[in-house]
C-alpha cells in the first residue's frame, strides 16, 4: 500500500472515531437531558402526590369534625323533642311541674351549648338548621315554664300550649331530617371527590 492510501485510511479512522466520539457524546447528552427531566417528572409527582394525600387528611378531618357536629346536633334536638314528649303525657304519667321545667330548660341548655360550639364546623344551612332548633327550645322552654311555674303538676295543660308542643315536636323532626339529608349529601359528595 502506498503512503497516500495508508494516511487516508488513516484520517478515514481518524473521522470515524471521531464522529463516533461526537455521537457517543450527544447520546450521553441527551440521555442526561431525558435523566434530568424524568427525575424532575418523578419529583412533581411525588410532591404532588404528598400535597394530595395532605389535602385529603385535612378534608378527612373536616369531615370527620363535621359529622361529629351534625351527629351531637341530632342528639341534642332528641333530647329535647324527648322532654316534650314527657311534658305531653302528663295525661297518662303524672309529672311534677318542677321536674317538668327542670327537664325542658335542660334540654333547652343542651341545644344552646351544641350550637355554641359545634356550629362553627356546619355549613350555613346546617347552622341556620340547628340555630332554628335553639329557638324553638328557647320558645317552648319559657311558655311551658310561664304556664307551670305556679303549678304543683302537670295536669291540664292548655290546648294552645298542647298545639305548641305537637307543633314544635314535629317542626324539630323536620329540621332533623334536613340535617341528615345533609350528612347524607356530605357523605355522597366525599366519596366522588
Amino acid at each position: 500500500m502506498s503512503d497516500d492510501v495508508k494516511i487516508q485510511v488513516a484520517v478515514i479512522g481518524c473521522v470515524s472515531a471521531v464522529v463516533v466520539a461526537v455521537v457517543s457524546l450527544l447520546t450521553g447528552v441527551v440521555a442526561a437531558l431525558n435523566a434530568s427531566r424524568t427525575a424532575r417528572g418523578v419529583e412533581q409527582l411525588k410532591r404532588s402526590s404528598e400535597e394530595s394525600r395532605e389535602k385529603r387528611s385535612i378534608d378527612d378531618g373536616q369531615l370527620k369534625e363535621a359529622m361529629d357536629a351534625l351527629r351531637q346536633a341530632l342528639r341534642a334536638i332528641q333530647y329535647y323533642k324527648d322532654r316534650i314528649q314527657l311534658v305531653l303525657s302528663e295525661r297518662t304519667t303524672p309529672l311534677d311541674a318542677e321536674s317538668a321545667m327542670e327537664m325542658l330548660v335542660g334540654g333547652r341548655e343542651r341545644l344552646l351549648e351544641t350550637y355554641e360550639s359545634r356550629h362553627p364546623e356546619l355549613t350555613e344551612e346546617e347552622a341556620d338548621e340547628l340555630h332554628g332548633a335553639k329557638d324553638i327550645s328557647v320558645l317552648v322552654t319559657n311558655r311551658c315554664c310561664d304556664f307551670l311555674r305556679d303549678k304543683p303538676q302537670v295536669v291540664d295543660l292548655p290546648s294552645e300550649l298542647r298545639m305548641l308542643l305537637i307543633s314544635a315536636r314535629a317542626d324539630l323532626s323536620d329540621i332533623q331530617l334536613r340535617l341528615r339529608e345533609s350528612t347524607n349529601h356530605r357523605l355522597m359528595m366525599r366519596m366522588f371527590k
